[in-house]
């Protein structure tokens, strides 16, 4: 606990209580599903069944993760679930501090960048993602993503079914790479009213 007294009122005094958190993991991830549904277990047993030690900072339980926290984490695993509007929008200006850091961001989330909140110039300079704003490229039904040829995260995986998770709708949106970012997957999904499959997810 650290008090605070004012020098030109030694009545006026405020105690902040401060908390020291050992870092020893490579890799942090961050929770903000706010449980609806709790989708946290897909993420951490696949890190685990990875050989990857990891920490977990829930935003449920505390939305004041800090840039220098975040930065002692060489990676960091975002997902939002089912969070909906723009549910990495308060994050932005954290996560851009931490990649100028050097740092490793993977993002996912249901509807992450519907409407206005795929616009943003973090999305666009920092994510690498162009995206519009409009319908275009907006909840589009998926069932299959098959596996880049040569790619970094898809190469070798061919077609995958996505499994359903209940409670999170179906309302994937495609992504459009900005150099230097490549597709990793493509889609069956098309959006409604839109006669164009096979997008770039």
């Amino acid at each position: 606990t650290v008090t605070v007294t004012s020098t030109g009122d030694p009545a006026v005094s405020k105690a902040l209580a401060l908390t020291s958190i050992p870092v020893t993991t490579t890799a942090l991830v961050v929770d903000g599903d706010g449980n609806a549904p709790n989708v946290q277990g897909y993420y951490t047993a696949a890190l685990t069944s990875a050989g990857v030690n990891h920490a977990v900072w829930d935003l449920s339980a505390s939305r004041a993760l800090g840039l220098q926290y975040l930065a002692a984490h060489r990676d960091a695993y975002f997902f939002s679930g089912s969070g909906y509007p723009g549910p990495l929008t308060p994050y932005e200006s954290l996560f851009q501090g931490y990649l100028d850091a050097g740092g490793n961001l993977f993002v996912s989330g249901i509807d992450i960048l519907d409407q206005a909140a795929g616009t943003s110039s973090f999305t666009h300079d920092y994510l690498h993602i162009a995206w519009d704003g409009t319908e275009s490229q907006n909840d589009k039904g998926t069932a299959t993503v098959t596996g880049v040829p040569g790619s970094a995260i898809g190469n070798g995986l061919g077609a995958k079914s996505l499994v359903r998770i209940s409670g999170l709708c179906v309302c994937e949106d495609e992504t459009t790479p900005v150099a230097p970012a490549t597709a990793q997957f493509t889609d069956d999904g098309v959006a409604a009213g839109s006669p164009q499959p096979n997008g770039i997810a």
